[in-house]
């Protein structure tokens, strides 16, 4: 699968084995994985990045995740990962994605995140979006938040991170909120 969009600088496409390797290095940094789900592992190695690209090409078989990498238009070089899980009787698809902090600040995110929500709500055709935050992972709620994404509330003491419990924020957009971007071309 690759999706794209006509004028972006990045683009969302399978995971392949061939970005194990990149996918470890990037994965490997401490301040970019304490902002992700507990179940993240650090430190990150290539068998990690292994075992999740089988993980999430069978979850995409069975039509239940959809994980693909986040690419850079000019070369497409590995920047990332985004990914939904999909939940077609709920008609809903939580969001979750990852760059390598040296992408950080390019715009990538953003156009990978509303790449991901045209295909939520148009192929998987969800009604509503969800996204969970630990509260001191500004830049993520700030880029949700540009998108439409909604605060809902917090989940108490949601994530386990360094010892510590921390909070997660819960935002979420519906499909009558969002707002479809033009020239996205879907490929399988």
């Amino acid at each position: 699968m690759k999706v794209t969009a006509k004028g972006f600088n990045a683009y969302l496409s399978d995971l392949q084995m061939a970005d194990a390797d990149e996918m470890a290095r990037l994965a490997n940094d401490r301040e970019m994985s304490r902002g992700l789900a507990t179940e993240f592992p650090y430190p990150y190695d290539r068998n990690n990045a292994v075992s999740f690209i089988e993980s999430a090409t069978e979850l995409m078989m069975r039509g239940i995740g959809f994980h693909l990498a986040i690419r850079r238009a000019s070369d497409g070089a590995f920047l990332g990962v985004i990914g939904a899980e999909h939940n077609p009787l709920s008609k809903r698809c939580k969001i979750g994605f990852w760059l390598g902090k040296e992408h950080w600040g390019k715009g990538y995110g953003k156009e990978a995140a509303k790449l991901m929500l045209h295909l939520c709500f148009t192929e998987l055709e969800a009604n509503r979006v969800v996204g969970e935050v630990h509260t001191f992972n500004e830049r993520s709620m700030v880029l949700l938040s540009k998108l439409g994404f909604k605060k809902e509330g917090i989940l108490r003491q949601e994530s386990f991170i360094d010892g510590v419990y921390v909070d997660d924020v819960v935002l979420s957009i519906l499909k009558e909120e969002y707002k479809d971007i033009s020239g996205v071309q879907l490929s399988r």
